[in-house]
């Protein structure tokens, strides 16, 4: 059961109905988590990253080979270290299952088109 303003609302896992299934309050916080989560990871890669933007002339490939090890360790200390290995190997199969998923409805042709467009 989910409690929304003053309705208690049954929903069966897992079940299509004609509404969504409402997530409940351990699955709401769990996508809560994932998202904040997401948005920090990305925003300290972003941070990497744009330490060292360079085309790839020599120079480039200097700066990205320079840059490596410290994207690495942003990955290794934000994402993997956190969690067990069993936690971070659940998390790859987890989001490879949402990778598939988004891929079979095509919604990624529309994310990747969307990104190519200019801001």
């Amino acid at each position: 059961m989910v409690q929304l303003g003053r309705e208690t609302h049954v929903i069966q896992f897992g079940r299509e109905t004609a509404e969504p299934r409402w997530l409940d309050a351990d699955e709401q916080q769990a996508w809560r988590q994932y998202l904040h989560a997401s948005r920090l990871l990305e925003a300290v890669m972003d941070r990497d990253l744009q330490a060292y933007r360079a085309q790839l002339t020599d120079k480039g490939r200097t700066a990205v080979l320079q840059m490596a090890p410290t994207h690495v360790r942003s990955v290794l200390t934000d994402l993997v270290e956190p969690l067990t290995r069993e936690e971070f190997l659940a998390l790859g199969r987890a989001m490879g299952a949402v990778g598939e998923g988004i891929r079979g409805n095509g919604a990624s042709d529309e994310v990747l088109t969307a990104a190519k467009q200019p801001a």
